[in-house]
């Protein structure tokens, strides 16, 4: 009897490593909620957040800001599908007058945690023909235009980059 409960204690243990591999988060890792707008990311361990007005940045352990969410409830009862377009027109034009160099690599329909979504990439220059990406996902949910925006540098320029894409993908509305 004592044999089959290890067997299966080992088992349970193997697929929950399995699971979270697969799922790729890590239930130690600490988890920001935000209780006003109603949703929650995990952030690697030994990383910082502020919470700024409307929302919340994140930074790795060396003070680059890898992750940024905003939410900002939709003034009006407008189509979802246009308020997504105004974004990514809003998005594209902001880039191009604010950083010289901004390319807009892609555009797709994705989801925030279930709710329709855009993804926008961006490749900004750094120097010389050294660029990096700016990726902004957004969605409205219940009212709120949520917009969760990271950077993926070159290795040499950021040890850390790499997380925003899991942080991306661990959002959730509670």
């Amino acid at each position: 009897m004592l044999l089959l409960l290890a067997a299966l204690v080992v088992t349970a243990a193997a697929a929950l490593g399995a699971a979270l591999l697969l799922s790729g988060t890590d239930p130690s890792a600490p988890t920001y909620t935000n209780t006003t707008y109603g949703y929650a990311v995990t952030y690697p361990d030994g990383w910082q957040y502020a919470e700024t007005a409307g929302g919340v940045a994140f930074s790795s352990p060396d003070g680059h800001e890898e992750m940024r969410i905003t939410a900002d409830p939709l003034a009006g009862d407008f189509p979802i599908e246009s308020v997504l377009r105004s974004l990514n027109t809003t998005y594209a034009a902001d880039f191009a007058r604010d950083i010289p160099g901004t390319e807009w690599v892609s555009m797709s329909e994705t989801v925030l945690d279930g709710a329709p979504a855009y993804e926008s990439v961006f490749s900004i220059p750094i120097q010389g023909e050294e660029r990096y990406q700016f990726v902004a996902r957004y969605a409205v949910h219940e009212g709120v235009v949520y917009s969760v925006m990271y950077t993926e540098f070159p290795a040499a320029y950021d040890p850390y980059t790499g997380h925003g894409k899991e942080m991306l993908e661990s959002f959730r509305f509670i």
